[in-house]
């Protein structure tokens, strides 16, 4: 896996969220949202990112992983709104495209590692999106037709002081020799 570090963000909400060396942390306040978009779109070679939850303050992790358009709002959970889906550690829902949560998985906390893979059609578009945690599917959406046909971001939310997260991806893969 290849550790996301500073320069691996397009952009961040710098307020809320910090880079501490390789590891992505909160410092808002308490009614504050923090979001980070890795700096590559998804694609057939960028289709992985996973979040390992190194430090939480509270019996589940306030964080979400998933995708979003670029212009995504730096300060508002993935999933919530227009061009994004994301899964919630905290209370296990998935969000898509609105504030309505459908249960979907189980609450995660300090040591999991929750993934978010994407699967793209033949001609490259995304099709489905599936998140695991430590290495356990918990399920699968379809996004093609559904999510905006603009380039997609790997999105990463937190919203509670001291969440502390390191965020990988896989490499793209190597061809054969």
């Amino acid at each position: 896996a290849r550790v996301v570090g500073k320069d691996g963000y397009g952009r961040m909400a710098k307020r809320a969220l910090q880079v501490q060396g390789c590891f992505l942390a909160f410092r808002g306040g308490e009614d504050e949202r923090g979001v980070a978009q890795l700096r590559a779109p998804v694609g057939p070679s960028e289709s992985y990112c996973e979040i390992s939850v190194v430090e939480s303050t509270g019996s589940e992790a306030a964080c979400a992983i998933g995708l979003a358009v670029g212009d995504y709002p730096l300060d508002q959970m993935p999933g919530w709104h227009f061009g994004s889906v994301a899964f919630h550690l905290d209370d296990g829902n998935l969000f898509f495209q609105n504030t309505s949560a459908e249960p979907f998985g189980p609450v995660c906390q300090q040591g999991d590692v929750v993934s978010c893979q994407v699967h793209f059609t033949p001609e490259g578009a995304p099709e489905r999106v599936t998140w695991s945690r430590n290495t356990e599917i918990i399920g699968s959406r379809a996004v093609i037709g559904v999510l905006p046909s603009q380039p997609l971001y790997f999105t990463v939310g937190l919203n509670r002081r001291g969440e502390k997260l390191l965020v990988s991806t896989l490499p793209p893969p190597q061809p054969p020799r």
